[in-house]
This record gives structure tokens, C-alpha cells and sequence, in this order.
């Protein structure tokens, strides 16, 4: 059987009606049990979509640990960069989001960001869209 790829799109919190997103929940819960590959991607690039993104998986039940993998190691498969990217590897480029929290115990714990890493370099987290930011600064 071949595996079907869902980008899962999303509209930023707030903005789609409660019963689209229980519609999204119950899709993201179909694919996932048929063996569906998820990865996150939104029409947004900013930081607190990828991260409604994640909490709507986590609803859908999705486990932390593959909530991870999907937003990471998965997107890169999709995109055919496994080989340069979605994970930690000598070789491969150097980004990171270094948290202040464990994601796996708690999937908002993502929101905690102590650094960022793009490219080998540390990013200044002031000049990021950040759901932290307020509290950081």
C-alpha cells in the first residue's frame, strides 16, 4: 500500500471556527491511523503557526514524540532533504531551537525557546515572532 503525504495547512489560532477545527482534528486523526505521513506547513512563517500547528496534533492525539518528528525529520523527508536536513547529524546544516523545557513532557513547552541556531549562527531571539517574546523581554 502506498502512503498518501498530508501537508497539514492551517490557519493561524483563532481565525477558523471551532467546527472546522474539529474537522482538522478528525482528518489529522484518519491519516495518522491509516499510516498517512504528516509534516507541519502553514500559509504563515512565522513562529506561532507552527506552533498552533503542534497543538492541533497534540488534540488529535498525536504523541509529543512524533509530534517532534513531524515537525521535523518528516518536513524534511517531504521535501526530499533528509540527507541535509530534520535532524541532528554531523554534515548536516546547522539549525536548532534550543529550549528552556522538555517538549516531550508537554508539547508547549516548544514555546520556551532559549536560542535559535540558523546556519551555524545564533540568531537574536528580540527580532523573532515568538510567542515567548512578551515574557522574555
Amino acid at each position: 500500500m502506498r502512503r498518501a503525504a498530508l501537508v497539514v495547512l492551517l490557519i493561524a489560532a483563532g481565525i477558523a471556527p471551532a467546527t472546522g477545527e474539529s474537522l482538522l482534528i478528525q482528518n489529522i486523526t484518519l491519516t495518522d491511523g491509516m499510516g498517512g505521513a504528516l509534516t507541519l506547513g502553514t500559509d504563515r512563517n512565522d513562529g506561532p503557526a507552527a506552533h498552533r500547528e503542534m497543538e492541533l496534533l497534540a488534540a488529535a492525539g498525536i504523541s509529543t514524540a512524533d509530534i517532534i518528528r513531524i515537525a521535523t525529520l518528516n518536513g524534511a523527508k517531504f521535501l526530499g532533504k533528509e540527507d541535509q536536513l530534520g535532524s541532528i547529524e554531523e554534515g548536516k546544516l546547522a539549525d536548532l531551537v534550543l529550549l528552556d523545557a522538555d517538549p516531550i513532557a508537554d508539547i508547549n513547552n516548544a514555546k520556551k525557546i532559549h536560542a535559535v541556531i540558523k546556519n551555524g549562527r545564533l540568531i537574536d531571539l528580540k527580532g523573532l515572532s515568538l510567542p515567548a517574546n512578551e515574557q522574555l523581554y
